[in-house]
């Protein structure tokens, strides 16, 4: 790997972190709280979390198993590499943070950790536009 491309791999490895550790907390504070169940693989472990009591950082890291064993054999080590460790960084992460949190958080609070975790997704550029007829007449 050249030097250009490790200083880009560990920045993103870096965002990756970040993002994971605010959704994590968003989790925490604002759905979990607020018995929010949101979409994905996150939101089946809320649902366990609810029924069963399980830690919701351990059943989304248990089910992003065969993803990340998908995503190894599709896209290589890199990709696994980045996404092992943003979805690693949930486990421990509400477990943590159970331990300093006592009181109850308003849900306007939490909705903008959560917002928060969205900064550190990369931009993609997308191509096209609404073209002939998409507005509202």
């Amino acid at each position: 790997m050249k030097r250009k491309q490790l200083f880009s791999f560990l920045v993103d490895l870096l965002f990756y972190i970040a993002g994971g550790m605010i959704y994590s907390v968003a989790v925490l504070l604002f759905l979990t709280e607020n018995e929010i169940s949101p979409g994905g693989l996150t939101g089946i472990a809320t649902i366990l979390n609810y029924l069963f009591s399980l830690p919701i950082g351990t059943v989304v890291f248990i089910l992003n198993i065969p993803l990340l064993a998908a995503g190894f054999i599709k896209f290589g080590g890199i990709f696994f590499s980045k996404n092992a460790v943003a979805t690693a960084v949930m486990l421990p992460g509400p477990g943590i943070f159970f331990l300093f949190y006592t009181s109850e958080v308003p849900a306007e609070r939490g909705s903008v950790v959560s917002g928060g975790g969205r900064i550190f997704k990369k931009k993609k550029k997308r191509g096209g536009g609404e073209g002939k007829g998409g507005g509202a007449g």
